[in-house]
C-alpha cells in the first residue's frame, strides 16, 4: 500500500494549508536583544520572550544560534518562557555547533538540537523570518 506523506510532517516545507503565522520562524542570534548595553539587552530579551510566551500563533519555530543557545540551558532566566512556548506548540531548536562551542549541550533544558543544514532549510522555506 502506498504511503501518503502529509507535507506538514516534513520539516521546512511551506504548506499552503497553514497560515503565514504558522509558518513564521523566529531566528534568535544572541542572548541579548538589540545592540548596546548588555544588561539592557538581557532585560529586553527577557521581556520579549515573556511577552511572546503570552501570545499564541506569533511563530511556529524558534531557532537559537550563536549565544542564543544560552537562553535554552539550565540557569537561563528565560528558559521557563521557552518551555511555555514549546508547550503551546512552538518548536524550539538549538544549533548543534553553538552548543558544542559553549560546551553546554548537556545543560539544554528545552527544545531539540539541530544542524545548519536544517536551519537553512527552515529559513529558506519559511513564509516569514523574524531575526532578533
Amino acid at each position: 500500500m502506498e504511503r501518503i506523506v502529509d507535507a506538514r510532517d516534513l520539516p521546512g516545507v511551506l504548506t499552503p494549508s497553514l497560515s503565514p503565522v504558522e509558518q513564521a520562524v523566529l531566528l534568535v542570534t544572541g542572548r541579548t536583544l538589540g545592540r548596546g548595553e548588555e544588561d539592557l539587552g538581557k532585560k529586553l530579551m527577557r521581556s520579549f520572550l515573556f511577552n511572546l510566551s503570552q501570545r499564541e500563533g506569533v511563530v511556529k519555530t524558534i531557532v537559537l544560534i550563536n549565544s542564543g543557545v544560552l537562553l535554552a540551558i539550565e540557569g537561563s532566566d528565560v528558559v521557563e518562557y521557552l518551555m511555555t512556548l514549546e508547550r503551546s506548540g512552538v518548536e524550539v531548536l538549538s544549533c548543534n555547533a553553538c552548543l558544542d562551542y559553549y560546551r553546554v549541550r548537556e545543560k539544554l533544558m528545552v527544545g531539540t538540537v539541530t544542524n545548519m543544514y536544517n536551519v537553512i532549510d527552515l529559513l529558506s522555506n519559511a513564509y516569514k523570518v523574524i531575526t532578533v
